[in-house]
């Protein structure tokens, strides 16, 4: 039994599904780094703290309870000396 030689049209099939992948693996890395760098970009590594504030409007008199406060991360530069830390 003889081996049979791809058809050129076969061989150019399989070239173009192999250059296609690379391509496909190609862009894929570079828009992953793209992405990374943007990421970094907006939002840099930066010591955050957590403090307690007033989870909605409140009026003069409103009671200070678990339901009315939240916690939100700032950056520990911009906390207030006397915020309270949760």
């Amino acid at each position: 039994m003889a081996i049979r030689r791809p058809s050129l049209v076969t061989a150019l099939a399989l070239v173009a599904v192999v250059a296609g992948s690379l391509a496909a693996l190609g862009t894929h890395g570079y828009i992953d780094r793209a992405l990374a760098e943007e990421r970094n970009r907006l939002q840099p590594d930066i010591a955050m703290v957590g403090v307690v504030v007033a989870g909605r409007d409140l009026q003069p008199g409103d009671p200070v309870s678990a339901e009315t406060m939240a916690v939100r991360q700032i950056p520990t530069d911009l906390a207030p000396s006397s915020g309270i830390s949760p």
